[in-house]
């Protein structure tokens, strides 16, 4: 009497475990288990229990990239749209606001300038730009201007100033912030040049 030997393969959530990990969908490893219980459960059918898979792998892959963006767009704090409380600043028009965030003015290679006194949320909402431009798969590049122009002589000493204005071209947005603090800046670096040649000279 022969005897037939039956072997259990891996189950299908050690399966899909698998060919997730092997296609490198971390986001939908991690939203695996629980969406195969819904279908278990009857709540998700086949295809929506695919979409919610494969959405959880692009939500996380695009906050992955977003972060990225934000280390290398040097954004001292991330600030949203949604985070403006335009009651506090009755003055700021939010549909005009709304509309910059279109980013149209980006394809049309236009630039912005926020005025105001200070505390009226400029910073703010130059950020939240920033941000939907990040979001958008575009690059940002954050400075204040004191940051920038001393950023720019130090190169120029370095003989590096056409490589570094190169650089800073490449960005889709550049955000510079604190523009009269790096006025006040420049002002008092002529000044003291101009006293370090009157001194020469005498």
């Amino acid at each position: 009497m022969s005897r037939t030997a039956t072997t259990t393969g891996p189950s299908l959530r050690d399966r899909l475990r698998s060919q997730l990990a092997d296609l490198k969908m971390p986001g939908a490893l991690e939203a695996l288990d629980d969406i195969l219980r819904r279908v278990d459960g009857g709540e998700l059918a086949a295809g929506e229990a695919l979409a919610q898979l494969l959405g959880a792998h692009i939500t996380l892959r695009n906050a992955r990239r977003l972060q990225t963006a934000m280390r290398s767009a040097r954004l001292p704090v991330v600030k949203t749209l949604g985070d403006f409380d335009f009651s506090f600043q009755p003055s700021v028009k939010r549909e005009q606001i709304e509309s910059l965030h279109t980013l149209g003015f980006l394809e049309r290679k236009e630039n912005i300038v926020l005025l105001g006194p200070p505390g009226v949320g400029k910073t703010h909402l130059a950020l939240s730009l920033a941000v939907a431009t990040a979001e958008s798969g575009r690059r940002v590049y954050f400075t204040t201007l004191a940051d920038l122009l001393h950023s720019l002589e130090e190169a120029q000493a370095a003989g590096r100033l056409t490589h570094r204005l190169r650089t800073l071209v490449f960005p889709t947005l550049m955000v510079i912030d604190e523009i009269d603090s790096g006025l006040v800046y420049w002002h008092r670096r002529e000044a003291a040049r101009r006293s370090r040649r009157g001194r020469r000279a005498g």
